[in-house]
């Protein structure tokens, strides 16, 4: 016999939108990460060669993004991200 774990209530209904009314998104803290990386990133292009392509660390972003939530969320996520981004 072997015995199964208990992982508790399924966090997704039957649709699989969170069961609770929440969102599928990353945590703020996560959020943060990214953020500060893209900057991080943005700095190192910056003290390189004097200028910062966006579009390059955007598109980064957003493969980013990709790796970690579902494809309908990316966009969300990176607006989210974006505002840690400009807020510093």
């Amino acid at each position: 016999m072997v015995s199964v774990p208990e992982h508790g209530p399924d966090p997704l209904d039957e649709h699989g939108a969170p069961a609770d009314g929440g969102e599928l998104g990353l945590s703020q803290g996560c959020i943060s990460d990214l953020g500060h990386q893209y900057l991080d990133r943005a700095a190192a292009e910056r003290e390189a060669t004097g200028d910062v392509s966006t579009a390059v660390h955007d598109a980064w972003l957003r493969a980013t993004l990709a790796e970690q939530v579902l494809p309908e969320r990316v966009e969300i996520e990176f607006e989210r991200v974006m505002r840690v981004v400009y807020a510093v």
